[in-house]
């Protein structure tokens, strides 16, 4: 028995150790945890006097460099609530006693012990519920039970040694991991060491062939640039000397034809050569989705590489309309000229999806080059002139739908941002620079030249589908409803003045109709989009005739100081200028 109470002293001991802290040993006080491997526990105040002398702060217990908080000890993390709890719980033992008093009888002193109900009882209990029972003295009966609370004594003590025999293994567990963790870490930077030496070598590897490549390539075009120039020298030194003889009027310049013949007659026939073609360097990656850090990231190989050409661009097409059906597929009502220009692409006088067009009073051209985002600029008969990208005054890219042209020369572009959730109207200055933003939805805004909004048109008319606008020079507001087919014109006090179109293929009528303008009579001029032509109604809404007809389909319309009519093809990636489009009004 004495064995055992020593042992387990000793497991009670440990866990008490486990519960203590290194600096005191004493039971925990607001215990803080140190950032060492170890995570070890100590007093908060232990810390802080200890944190006093110890610079660099190390841990107490295994002396690793531990990096304190800002705000010193009381920063670092409390211990776990349960162990912090369990300290308390200790610390308490022994300091509330038992008590010895009846709980029924304002707390009187027990006396005797009531051996048939085996409790102790006071005075009056033993005067009242305990009348008549058999009873004996407190300390003999402590003595008869004994042996019973002496055996649940043992049995706690030894579950209070297996569980110190617990806390011992979590103790050696904890030591274990550790170690493994600190073994796995040395192993995962020496595999990475050598997988960086052999990434490393591999870089160099590649970067000395290409290198090399480059060099070889540097050393073929001095080679061949140092041929070309010798056979430079040679000619030039003849073309001069023949041509001093023929200035100077000398009597040997049949010499001179002789070397000339037969210089030139030795070049002549080499131009058709081409240089050699350089053989450049490409690296290709590796699949980096299954692949061996012991390899290389990718390989070198030689490509071709083709010295780049650079293309005339060709001008304008001009078109007798009267044959204009087999050039572009569309055809004037009556004799006019017209100029065709651009074609579907990304670069200089091309397009993609062009929609709106305005022309200054100088006869440039602008045009909203929709999918590439950006106006270009044209002369009247087509030549390109210069192109910008289309953002807000933020940086936002904007798809334009349209362009017009305000009273002091500033482009005013309406788009959509990439998001396709913000429509916006942008001013760009003569420089390109824009600014003003305006965000608009679903209907006809009129304002001022500062940017105030004026008035709504559209909405109250029964307009579904506004889609252009312009205004005649009687400052009369001209609407063209893409889904109601119909055409607007509204005075400056929004009265609906006339309304003509309707969906069909007949004269007057119109089917998706687009853009709107009006010439120098008040003619109106619309891009029948659904029917590929273009219509001209005089100011009343009276159908005149076909402007262009068998287009693919026209989308803008613009009219030019000089009377020619700018028309957008979003098919065709096309924009005509046709002539004299007034000539019988």
């Amino acid at each position: 028995m004495a064995a055992r109470r020593e042992s387990q002293s000793g497991s009670w001991q440990f866990i008490q150790e486990e519960l203590s802290c290194g600096i005191c040993h004493e039971l925990l006080t607001r215990p803080k945890v140190v950032p060492c491997k170890g995570k070890h526990s100590f007093c908060q105040h232990c810390l802080e006097k200890w944190a006093t002398t110890q610079q660099p702060f190390r841990c107490p217990t295994c002396r690793q460099p531990a990096n304190l908080p800002a705000k010193g000890v009381p920063s670092l993390p409390d211990c776990d609530r349960r162990i912090v709890n369990l300290c308390d719980q200790l610390r308490n033992q022994g300091v509330s006693e038992l008590n010895y008093c009846c709980s029924v009888h304002d707390d009187e002193e027990f006396r005797v012990f009531c051996k048939q109900c085996k409790v102790p009882v006071c005075e009056t209990c033993l005067e009242e519920a305990h009348d008549g029972h058999p009873t004996t003295t407190l300390r003999r009966a402590s003595q008869e039970r004994t042996p019973t609370v002496q055996a649940l004594l043992d049995e706690g003590k030894d579950i209070l040694e297996t569980y110190g025999s617990f806390v011992q293994g979590f103790g050696a567990t904890e030591k274990l991991l550790t170690e493994q963790k600190h073994e796995t870490e040395t192993n995962i930077f020496a595999a990475f060491d050598r997988t960086i030496q052999n990434l490393t070598k591999a870089k160099e590897g590649l970067m000395s062939q290409v290198d090399s490549m480059h060099k070889q390539n540097l050393d073929d075009i001095q080679d061949q640039k140092a041929g070309v120039l010798a056979k430079v020298a040679e000619l030039s030194r003849v073309c001069e000397n023949a041509y001093q003889e023929i200035r100077q009027g000398g009597s040997n310049l049949f010499q001179h034809e002789a070397l000339l013949l037969s210089t030139v007659g030795k070049y002549k026939d080499r131009l058709s050569g081409m240089p050699k073609q350089p053989q450049v360097a490409v690296f290709s990656p590796a699949d980096d989705h299954n692949i061996d850090v012991t390899s290389t990231k990718g390989y070198i190989f030689a490509q071709s590489f083709a010295i780049p050409s650079f293309a005339i661009p060709e001008p304008p097409v001009r078109i007798d309309a009267e044959v204009a059906g087999d050039h572009h597929g569309y055809e004037c009502e009556h004799p006019c000229m017209a100029v065709t220009f651009g074609g579907k692409g990304a670069e200089e006088g091309k397009f993609d999806r062009p929609r709106g067009v305005a022309v200054s009073e100088e006869g440039q051209i602008f045009v909203a080059d929709y999918i590439n985002a950006r106006i270009q600029a044209f002369t009247i008969d087509g030549m390109f002139v210069n192109k910008f990208p289309t953002t807000t005054s933020g940086g936002q890219k904007i798809f334009p739908y349209d362009v017009a042209m305000d009273g002091e020369g500033n482009l005013w572009v309406v788009g959509h941002t990439e998001s396709q959730t913000d429509y916006c109207a942008v001013q760009f200055s003569k420089d390109h620079t824009s600014s003003d933003l305006w965000q608009f939805e679903g209907e006809l805004q009129v304002y001022t030249p500062d940017g105030a909004l004026l008035r709504t048109v559209g909405r109250q008319q029964g307009m579904e589908y506004p889609q252009y606008a312009s205004v005649d020079r009687e400052g009369n507001v001209l609407v063209s409803d893409f889904k109601d087919h119909y055409v607007y014109k509204y005075n400056e006090r929004e009265q609906l003045l006339v309304k003509f179109g309707g969906e069909g293929k007949g004269q007057g009528q119109l089917s998706n109709p687009c853009g709107v303008c009006s010439d120098d009579s008040g003619n109106i001029i619309v891009a029948d989009s659904g029917n590929g032509r273009v219509e001209m109604f005089d100011k009343r809404g009276v159908f005149v005739r076909h402007v262009a007809m068998g287009m693919t389909r026209p989308c803008a319309v613009a009219m030019a100081t000089a009377g020619q009519l700018v028309v957008t093809d979003t098919e065709d990636n096309t924009v005509s200028v046709i002539q004299d489009v007034q000539h019988e009004n």
